[in-house]
């Protein structure tokens, strides 16, 4: 990641080009690989161009290698982002409705989306009930990985309402993995800076700044 996406969309394409004409069925996870990347790059109109692309690429293949509910997904947060949450909450529900449907990892994102899409919307409630989903499946289906974001994402809730206490009592658990480009809508580690940061001690701060400072 040294910031020349240019260059690396075009590497990108010709793989990709090379490989759809090998076999159609992996045309629309390239295309969800993609997606990643306009999102990652802020061009939510181009984002939105390509998980239109993407149903139509899935209806054409059967056997397709990525699911339909990814183009869903991408829909969701780019009207989450863009303050469209009426519409962010129809396309995140769908999603986290047919959670044994979609991938953990589009599932557990989608219902991050979702719920923060519900906190804006002054529904605390619902924010929290869909927010205690993605732990629930966690558990139930062994995913430690997602488990640990899940109980990231519920210090995030806390934070925003105000419940500083329990966001510091993760924070003090949470030893923060050094950043690694992130390509999905919620990152643990930005959690944590935030609340160290509103902690507001001279520790606290330098935590935060250290972790921050990964970024560059």
């Amino acid at each position: 990641m040294v910031g020349d996406f240019e260059t690396g969309l075009s590497i990108y394409q010709k793989a990709m080009e090379r490989f759809i004409n090998r076999d159609k069925n992996y045309h629309a996870m390239y295309l969800g690989k993609l997606g990643l990347a306009y999102w990652i790059d802020a061009d939510l109109t181009t984002l939105r161009q390509t998980a239109e692309s993407i149903l139509d690429v899935a209806k054409k293949a059967p056997r397709s290698a990525i699911s339909p509910y990814y183009r869903l997904y991408f829909l969701g947060i780019i009207h989450y982002h863009r303050n469209e949450l009426q519409n962010a909450e129809e396309k995140l529900a769908e999603v986290v409705e047919a959670h044994y449907d979609a991938s953990p990892i589009n599932f557990a994102h989608s219902a991050f989306a979702l719920a923060l899409t519900y906190q804006a919307q002054r529904k605390p409630d619902q924010a929290r009930e869909i927010s205690r989903s993605v732990v629930a499946d966690s558990i139930e289906t062994n995913n430690e990985d997602i488990l640990q974001v899940a109980r990231a994402f519920e210090a995030e809730l806390a934070l925003r309402r105000g419940r500083f206490t329990k966001a510091s009592q993760w924070v003090e658990k949470y030893h923060a993995k050094p950043f690694l480009p992130t390509f999905r809508f919620y990152m643990p580690q930005l959690t944590a800076a935030k609340i160290w940061q509103a902690q507001n001690t001279t520790d606290s701060r330098r935590r935060a700044a250290d972790l921050l400072d990964q970024l560059h």
